[in-house]
């Protein structure tokens, strides 16, 4: 009959490595389909969505523009979709990340994505009036943080009993799917090869996600002191968002500025706080976003190697941020016997969110994705197969690669 939008708290005991066993709450938004007899007779999915490394899940994934929506979407062919938050990120919580004097200053030298002289840059002056020491001298989560907010949803999710076909096992009925976007895959994937997880699994879907090509990522555990950024608050505006969308010129209406508007007001809103902050406070453009600094490891082939549910690998082939190399790597170390690989030609990291003038109607790369995430957790299928791989061309057709 209609769609239902719930947003609501999952109270956890943090492991983030600074607030060990301290109570914190997770964001999460439920975008479900309403049936009129309160119970579906086919098919009812739910699926768990995880953002990545400086955009909340609830602004990445529910788009309040058009057909952006990758949730309403999913919800329009029953699937029971859920995106939350990690700690640090919208509305959850955020601990040592509400001192601004925590993000970094002009005596910290840039780790890894973690920029430095972020105070002087975006935060003087305001809400600083001038450079200050760190109160927190550590980053704020970790690979195994990482592992236990997402078990905790999967786990709640699986307690709703919104799973596979109704008509399956109760174990099957209580299988979830994941979505991971861009570092979400180094939760996601971590999750996966911990033994005993992927039977909660049903399938998951990995768009332009970071895979084990550097040893930052292969490694099991990191070496003391190495990668790590000794403060936890990353800042930023809508410039940086905006920089997600690497346009080609041989992709007319790939980038709709109104569309980047919508996922930035999304943002300010999950996270008034921070929205305050900045030299720019334009009611379109202005204010900041926070982001927690985070050390992640154990995501290359080793893991990627013991997981065995079907798993759809999907990304730009003009993505900057995230080489497809790194998903062609991903495809190749899957263990999975049902396994597909789905490249878009005008498509960059923002893919979820990129658009087409194309001749040919096509509607752009979120909507090659959409249709692929339906197909995929619907069927198990993308194109009709389980396993394989395609290429979407400029014109919005797919051919098998």
């Amino acid at each position: 009959m209609r769609l239902e939008t719930t947003d609501y708290f999952v109270d956890v005991l943090s492991t983030l490595p600074n607030h060990l066993g301290v109570p914190a709450q997770i964001e999460v938004r439920r975008v479900r389909p309403i049936y009129q007899t309160g119970r579906c007779r086919g098919l009812v999915r739910s699926a768990v969505l995880v953002h990545g490394r400086t955009i909340d899940g609830i602004s990445a994934f529910d788009v309040p523009y058009q057909d952006y929506s990758l949730m309403t979407a999913m919800a329009n062919n029953g699937i029971d979709g859920f995106a939350f938050n990690q700690l640090g990120f919208g509305a959850s919580s955020h601990f040592s990340m509400d001192d601004p004097c925590n993000a970094s200053n002009s005596r910290d030298a840039a780790v890894n994505v973690n920029p430095s002289n972020q105070q002087n840059l975006l935060l003087v002056p305001n809400p600083l009036q001038a450079e200050c020491l760190h109160s927190d001298n550590s980053h704020f989560t970790d690979r195994q943080a990482g592992i236990d907010q997402l078990e905790a949803v999967v786990n709640h999710v699986r307690s709703l009993s919104r799973g596979g076909d109704q008509h399956g096992t109760a174990a099957e009925r209580r299988r979830v799917n994941l979505f991971s976007w861009s570092l979400g895959s180094t939760v996601v994937g971590p999750y996966l090869a911990v033994p005993g997880n992927q039977a909660n699994i049903a399938r998951v879907v990995m768009l332009a996600g970071p895979f084990g090509t550097t040893p930052a990522l292969t490694q099991f555990e990191p070496p003391p002191g190495v990668g790590r950024a000794t403060w936890p608050l990353g800042v930023g505006n809508f410039a940086g968002v905006s920089a997600l969308v690497q346009v080609n010129a041989a992709c007319p209406g790939q980038r709709n500025v109104d569309v980047l508007h919508a996922v930035w007001e999304s943002m300010r809103s999950r996270d008034p706080y921070a929205a305050g902050w900045g030299s720019n406070q334009d009611p379109v453009t202005g204010g900041l976003s926070r982001w927690p600094t985070a050390v992640r490891w154990g995501w290359g082939p080793a893991e990627a190697a013991a997981i065995t549910v079907p798993v759809l690998v999907i990304g730009g082939v003009i993505d900057r941020t995230v080489p497809p190399s790194h998903l062609d790597a991903l495809y190749g170390a899957l263990s999975s016997s049902q396994k597909l690989r789905v490249r878009m030609d005008c498509a960059s990291h923002a893919s979820l969110w990129e658009g087409s003038a194309a001749a040919s109607g096509w509607g752009g790369p979120h909507t090659t994705i959409q249709a692929a995430v339906i197909e995929w957790l619907t069927n198990g299928t993308y194109q009709g197969f389980s396993i394989g791989q395609f290429r979407t061309l400029a014109d919005g057709t797919t051919v098998i690669e």
